[in-house]
């Protein structure tokens, strides 16, 4: 990272409240293979600097069940420890379910737009 861009971050990289850390992000974001490797890298870059919003078009798309659901667990802990709000793209009902509100569309129109409840970490 370029040295303007350490500086800039460098004061944003601490601890959650509840004693998560970014040993544990670089965890949950290893990989082996490239397209999730690259989508990995993504998602810890977005979080890197404890943004107020994070947008994001198919997060998971690449990734397996498994590490998709930590992934989804970490942008959980961050919304409720860190107050980041996440707009959220997917196709999979499953990560879906982890939104508070759920907007769906056809056609380009609102066909459903309700309040979930929140899953559990």
């Amino acid at each position: 990272m370029p040295a303007w861009g350490a500086r800039r971050v460098a004061g944003r990289h601490r601890p959650c409240s509840s004693g998560w850390d970014w040993a544990s992000v670089r965890t949950i974001l290893r990989c082996n293979c490239q397209a999730a490797k690259q989508q990995r890298v993504a998602i810890a870059r977005a979080l890197a600097t404890r943004p107020r919003i994070i947008f994001a078009d198919e997060p998971t798309g690449n990734l397996d069940s498994e590490t998709s659901r930590q992934v989804m667990d970490l942008f959980s802990q961050f919304n409720r420890e860190e107050g980041i709000t996440l707009v959220l793209v997917t196709h999979e009902a499953d990560i879906a379910a982890y939104a508070r509100r759920c907007i769906r569309f056809q056609d380009g129109r609102v066909i459903e737009d309700v309040a979930q409840a929140e899953v559990a970490a």
